[in-house]
């Protein structure tokens, strides 16, 4: 599924929920805590109560984020064209790790 198609799909308030579960859990594995409090169905939204988490692990514990990185296996061409391109770094990844928890989402519901 293309990335604009699963941005459109966490408009779907079951599917942004799970996708909310995706982010928390891959999270908790570099033993980071993100609630994301409602509304889950908004992509924008999601990438900025994420993008504040990433902004301080950049800041503090960039060794957690490649962690991160490498647990939602996000590629490593994609996150170093966001570090030397991106505007807004924090938000940039943001939007990646969102894309990719959705996927994940997505694949689990389509061969389950």
């Amino acid at each position: 599924m293309e990335n604009n198609q699963l941005v459109k799909q966490i408009e779907d308030a079951h599917f942004a929920e799970k996708t909310c579960a995706q982010i928390t859990k891959e999270f908790d594995k570099v033993g980071v805590s993100l609630p994301i409090p409602p509304p889950h169905n908004n992509f924008e939204h999601l990438c900025e109560l994420v993008s504040k988490e990433v902004q301080v692990m950049l800041d503090q514990h960039p060794q957690l984020l490649a962690q991160l990185f490498y647990s939602m296996d996000l590629p490593e061409y994609q996150v170093n064209e966001i570090m030397v391109h991106a505007s807004d770094i924090a938000y940039s990844l943001s939007e990646k790790m969102i894309i990719r928890a959705a996927q994940k989402v997505y694949l689990r519901e389509k061969f389950s």
